[in-house]
């Protein structure tokens, strides 16, 4: 059965239109990405050009011929930056040129050619069909890492995009009365129905792509402290636990830490808390840099940080901590009144095959760090089970 060109042209531009008009409601403006804005401009571009090849017959031919793939150029380019934005973080400079270089030499086919759509109509194709395969590539290979399932979908549709608009540049330059997606034929229904389906298919596969990145940031704001980008205390104990856990199996050695900023108070007294915030993120720095990847570590609450160090007795850990102790004495702070210069006290315990509680192991160790304090502070004790 052959399909309508104009009944169907109608249909994706409506659904191209309905796609964006979802995107718009489903993100509130305050929290919409660029790369959401971006691909709603796409859809709303390849709308208007729908509309067009719907109007065909009733529009001047220019408007048919050269806006129409125009906007489709328009389109898939914004669709293209879109995904570019999603995985780099940034709108490709090269875009707008590109699109302007497309557009010009299309209007200068049409001025040569008025009558003549032929080569007008492959140079279209073809370039559609760059963009298009350009997104796919981006999503199966620009990413870092392997590629994730909802991006091979999305490519999976984009590449079917892609090589229905190569189809259809092949059959023009093969056939000798190419199809005009005016009157029904093979081609058109062929070609229009595939557009359809990776229409949906490219949105559908891009909304998943959203949804699983809202996921991971609520994901990641569940679990990380957002001052200091450390795990907060549920997902630090979650996480030491299950390290116990692996402790308990295998017999090794580990050994706690209970960290404290001295006189934290006495620093957002004197400098505000804007200083006060400043400490914390540069001692969670500080951390980081001296710990190993496996190592556990959070905020544990207020200025306390908690680490466990799994497979390592209480003699290492006690360097480790007097390490941490070293570079905070000797890494101040800059204030509008010059550096500010801050201490940690730190206490130590060791894990025992006779004690793995959790809570009672940072229990031995924040009573150390009580030890540490009542000894004037900036210095580490280690606390025997």
């Amino acid at each position: 059965m052959l399909l309508d060109p104009r009944t169907m042209s109608f249909v994706l531009a409506a659904a191209s239109f309905l796609i964006a008009v979802e995107l718009l409601l489903a993100t509130t403006l305050r929290s919409r990405k660029p790369d959401v804005s971006l691909w709603v401009a796409g859809s709303l571009a390849l709308s208007a050009g729908a509309a067009l090849l719907y109007l065909s017959g009733h529009v001047p031919a220019f408007w048919f011929a050269l806006v129409s793939t125009c906007l489709l150029f328009c389109g898939y380019a914004l669709f293209y930056a879109a995904v570019r934005y999603f995985i780099d973080g940034r709108f490709p400079r090269a875009i707008p040129p590109i699109v302007v270089t497309q557009i010009a030499i299309l209007a200068v086919l049409w001025l040569l050619y008025p009558r003549d759509s032929h080569w007008r109509a492959i140079f279209g194709a073809l370039m559609e069909a760059a963009w298009l395969g350009a997104t796919a590539w981006t999503l199966l290979f620009r990413a870092p890492g392997r590629p994730r399932r909802t991006h091979c979908l999305t490519a999976f549709f984009f590449g079917l995009c892609a090589g229905n608009y190569l189809g259809i540049a092949l059959f023009r330059i093969i056939s000798n009365s190419p199809t005009t997606f005016v009157v029904p034929d093979l081609a058109s229904t062929i070609f229009l129905t595939e557009l359809f389906v990776s229409l949906i298919g490219m949105s559908f596969g891009f909304q998943l792509m959203i949804k699983e990145r809202a996921d991971e940031e609520l994901l990641h704001l569940a679990t990380l402290d957002s001052l200091t980008m450390l795990p907060n205390r549920r997902t630090f104990m979650q996480r030491a636990s299950n390290e116990l856990d692996r402790y308990r199996a295998r017999r090794l050695r580990s050994a706690i830490l209970m960290i404290d900023i001295d006189n934290f108070k006495r620093v957002n007294d004197t400098y505000g808390h804007l200083v006060g915030d400043r400490v914390l993120v540069a001692f969670a720095k500080t951390l980081r840099g001296v710990l190993r990847p496996g190592d556990v570590v959070g905020r544990y609450g207020g200025e306390e940080f908690c680490v466990l160090l799994p497979q390592t007795d209480a003699s290492t850990a006690a360097l480790v901590a007097e390490r941490v102790r070293e570079l905070v004495a000797h890494e101040p702070i800059d204030v509008p009144d010059g550096a500010l210069r801050y201490t940690v006290s730190i206490g130590v315990t060791e894990i025992t095959l006779e004690l793995v509680d959790l809570a009672r192991l940072i229990g031995f160790a924040d009573e150390a760090l009580y030890e540490a304090k009542a000894r004037g502070r900036n210095c580490v004790v280690t606390r025997a089970i």
